[in-house]
């Protein structure tokens, strides 16, 4: 009988893949506006009476023991002031 040889198979290349296709994006517009502001309340306020205030300037306590004066204010703005004397005696005895 005769022979046979296969022969060689055949080379295939593929094809070039499609063209990607085309994307667009819209631009986002968003606007916002804001409200006007309320407006704002009345208020009264009422003071009392301040009273009254005296800023006389009396002196007081020139008179004074053993010899010994000491002038103080004792109304108005100084009316609350301290004063202190202190004083060294001799007393001899017979």
């Amino acid at each position: 009988g005769g022979t046979a040889t296969g022969g060689n198979g055949g080379t295939a290349t593929g094809g070039a893949g499609g063209a990607g296709g085309s994307a667009t994006s819209g631009a986002a517009t968003a606007t916002a506006t804001g409200g006007n502001g309320a407006n704002g309340g009345h208020v009264d306020v009422k003071g009392g009476d301040a009273g009254t205030f005296n800023a006389s300037n009396t002196l007081s306590g020139l008179t004074g023991a053993a010899g010994v004066t000491v002038a103080m204010q004792n109304t108005g703005i100084a009316s609350l002031q301290q004063v202190g004397v202190t004083t060294m005696a001799n007393v001899t005895i017979h």
